[in-house]
């Protein structure tokens, strides 16, 4: 009996890095060798991101509900607002001249950027990498919940390397550990996409968001 369950343990996996190949490691690999556009990037999220809904749907797993309390709202808002103090400080010292550009120079599209991005490109993102992953791949995580946890900020990183500049995988690195932390402990998809969607509007707006750009457009992040 162990033998087998050994080895039926081993074909999960092998499925599970197949799946986390093709969905989070083979497209940025695709962009940054030239075989996709840069451009690709949000129109390739978009097609995962319906498949995570897809699959989600299928396991009722419960993605556009409240489902959490003001304590943890609090908890986000508190270490935002101190990590965005921490980002302008940054930023004023070493390039001053790019503080709120963005709304300074383009308020319209900065406006539009501001209430777009939460929805399009935040929400999607934690959906995939932080419901989906933790959903799908939930037996793996619950026997080795250090190795899960670490892959999942390793991936969120790893995609930003198309940006091809190190400012953003270290932003993103960071923000991997902040949303793994807030989702691991609220299991709430909403609020860490609050919480997503917050980091990626400040950054756009403080001065930041030119280390996320496609020829004056602004992609995932």
């Amino acid at each position: 009996m162990m033998p087998l369950l050994c080895y039926s343990f081993n074909m999960k996996s092998s499925q599970a890095l197949i799946e986390i190949t093709l969905i989070f490691i083979l497209p940025p690999l695709l962009i940054m060798s030239g075989v996709l556009p840069r451009l690709a990037i949000m129109p390739v999220l978009w097609f995962f991101f319906f498949y995570a809904l897809w699959y989600l749907n299928r396991v009722r797993f419960p993605i556009f509900v409240i489902d959490f309390d003001r304590h943890d709202l609090w908890l986000v808002l508190r270490r935002f607002f101190l990590i965005a103090l921490a980002m302008i400080v940054f930023l004023l010292l070493n390039s001053p001249e790019s503080f709120l550009q963005m709304p300074r120079q383009r308020p319209w599209f900065w406006l539009g950027l501001m209430l777009l991005y939460p929805v399009l490109s935040a929400f999607t993102q934690e959906v995939l990498f932080r419901t989906y992953y933790y959903e799908r791949y939930k037996a793996f995580h619950e026997q080795m919940p250090s190795v899960m946890v670490m892959g999942n900020i390793v991936l969120f990183a790893y995609v930003h390397l198309v940006f091809e500049n190190p400012l953003a995988v270290a932003f993103t690195l960071i923000g991997g550990i902040l949303f793994n932390h807030t989702y691991l402990k609220t299991g709430s998809t909403l609020l860490v996409s609050i919480e997503h969607g917050l980091y990626g509007n400040a950054l756009y707006t403080i001065g930041f968001g030119h280390y996320f750009y496609h020829n004056g457009t602004p992609l995932l992040q």
